[in-house]
């Protein structure tokens, strides 16, 4: 009846945030922000861990002149880990970038940047029936969802929303995706077809 099984602290010396989680019949996955090489330029943060909580691979990665960060972790039929998050590298744009693993942490198998001119920061991701939705934030001013295929082809995208800065996406059994954000202090809701057609404001 919702009794508290374990609880673990694990204590670095340097600040960690984590921003998703995700568990398969053996282990468990966290994925986030490290601050361990620079305490003002997130990076990459990536562990497992065991169903009783004890660790068993934990990774971190600084680069001087690009930030890395995860957002989302999802785990596929084949056992592989799939992480979305950002890539920023110092005086470029902000790109939302793929990574799959296998059996290691310290080594994509895949690694994908989508394509952008304009700075792009991922909000929220759902994967279902073997694709990708991505809720994308756009040169701090629009937002759209882009669905990929499950080798991370591009299906399609949406339209861009302004003024709308989208925070969560959910998926129904029709294939409709809707959006929840805010603007102005405002909430804002947006609906996209299964085809990727939008619909928002008073339509």
């Amino acid at each position: 009846y919702g009794d508290l099984m374990w609880k673990e602290n694990f204590i670095v010396n340097y600040n960690l945030l984590v921003n998703d989680i995700a568990i398969t019949t053996n282990n468990i996955f966290l994925v986030g922000e490290s601050y361990r090489y620079s305490t003002s330029l997130p990076d990459t943060y990536i562990a497992k861990y065991n169903l009783d909580g004890t660790i068993v691979d934990t990774v971190t990665k600084g680069n001087a002149l690009k930030s890395e960060t995860f957002s989302k972790i999802f785990t596929k039929s084949n056992g592989d880990i799939v992480v979305i998050g950002n890539s920023n590298l110092s005086g470029s744009v902000s790109l939302v970038t793929i990574s799959e693993y296998a059996s290691s942490l310290y080594t994509s198998k895949l690694y994908k940047e989508l394509d952008a001119e304009k700075s792009q920061y991922i909000k929220d991701a759902i994967y279902a029936d073997n694709c990708f939705y991505l809720l994308i934030y756009e040169d701090n001013a629009y937002t759209k969802v882009i669905k990929l295929s499950s080798d991370y082809t591009k299906i399609w995208e949406t339209e861009s929303i302004p003024n709308f800065t989208g925070k969560s996406i959910t998926l129904n059994n029709a294939g409709e995706i809707y959006i929840a954000g805010e603007y102005g202090s405002q909430i804002q809701f947006a609906e996209v077809d299964s085809q990727g057609a939008m619909y928002y404001g008073a339509e």
